[in-house]
């Protein structure tokens, strides 16, 4: 998850999120809908980065905006969701080529790997 503040068409700043690293998204926040799915897993509330659960994009939007501003205090004035396979990643990497990352060199025949490695507990790493 990250947050890119704009200042006069360009960006002013960026701050990621890392999934399984920051404190802020492992606060447990409610879960409002749906309702099977909070009956399917006997749960309320998740913590922040798996609350991503909404049918639609309308509905999980602003309460993200909601519960991320509950968390973090940073207000935001958008929210934009961004899902791809590893596929996908794959024929973006055939269109734009090898990209230079401070440890090496990905690849549409390595990104799977690397985003694996990227993601993955630091004791693994």
């Amino acid at each position: 998850m990250g947050l890119v503040t704009f200042r006069d068409g360009n960006i002013a700043s960026l701050q990621y999120y890392y999934r399984d690293y920051s404190p802020e998204l492992q606060v447990l926040v409610r879960l409002d809908e749906p309702d099977s799915f909070a009956q399917f897993f006997g749960a309320n509330y998740t913590r922040l980065k798996d609350s991503n659960v909404e049918y639609d994009f309308d509905s999980f939007a602003s309460k993200m905006q909601s519960d991320f501003y509950n968390v973090t205090r940073h207000k935001v004035g958008g929210v934009i969701v961004i899902a791809v396979d590893f596929t996908a990643v794959e024929a973006v990497m055939n269109i734009t080529g090898p990209i230079t990352v401070s440890d090496g060199v990905m690849t549409s025949g390595n990104v799977a790997d690397r985003l694996h490695y990227y993601s993955g507990p630091r004791g693994q790493r």
